[in-house]
């Protein structure tokens, strides 16, 4: 707030901060969901799990910006940017999707031109 006092009164243009805007729910639309089975407990997450086949829905939900989120039993996985992947990365995405398959967190790094937040801000 001092900021902006000291700003006014110099006559200078105020700081700005720039944010990104979370998407509305009508922004937005389900592009697949469907049932992948995993060979473990820890879903395409990685880590220690159970090794047991495990069933879990993967949703894919696709932003105003194009961006498609990917989630797995309920929990974000990772997120594909369009525009940011290799002709080759989009053939390989739209290929799994049509095939109702998603890769791994980190085999999806390479395939798909995927990123996920770090563990500092995600969920």
């Amino acid at each position: 707030m001092e900021q902006r006092v000291a700003a006014r009164k110099a006559g200078q243009p105020f700081p700005t901060k720039t944010v990104t805007r979370r998407p509305a729910p009508d922004e937005c639309s389900v592009v697949a969901m469907f049932g992948q089975t995993w060979g473990s407990t820890a879903l395409g997450f990685g880590g220690i799990g159970g090794a047991a086949m495990t069933e879990a829905y993967t949703v894919v939900i696709q932003g105003p910006a194009r961006q498609q989120a990917v989630y797995w039993a309920g929990r974000f996985a990772y997120l594909i940017e369009p525009e940011q992947q290799t002709p080759e990365q989009a053939t390989a995405w739209a290929s799994d999707l049509a095939m109702r398959q998603t890769h791994s967190r980190r085999d999806a790094v390479a395939r798909y031109g995927a990123r996920w937040p770090s563990k500092s801000t995600a969920e």
